[in-house]
């Protein structure tokens, strides 16, 4: 799935908030655990974002496009 960075917001308490735009519904935020950072803390959906929660700033920047493999549902 290719997904935009709209924006990368370092958090006072540390860690950042990655924003991204997606072409389509993502079902689960479980999702993201597979994603951008392996410093993955969380995700919460706010309109039609993602705010994702990482524990380190990655190294995309605003307005790329990522690819995030999604999970094997076969298994």
């Amino acid at each position: 799935m290719r997904v935009n960075i709209v924006d990368v917001v370092e958090r006072k308490e540390g860690g950042c908030t990655v924003i991204v735009q997606v072409p389509s519904e993502i079902p689960s935020e479980d999702i993201w655990r597979a994603g951008i950072s392996r410093e993955y803390q969380g995700a919460m959906k706010v309109g039609r974002l993602w705010h994702l929660y990482y524990g380190q700033v990655p190294t995309h920047a605003p307005g790329t496009w990522v690819e995030i493999p999604l999970p094997d549902s076969r298994h």
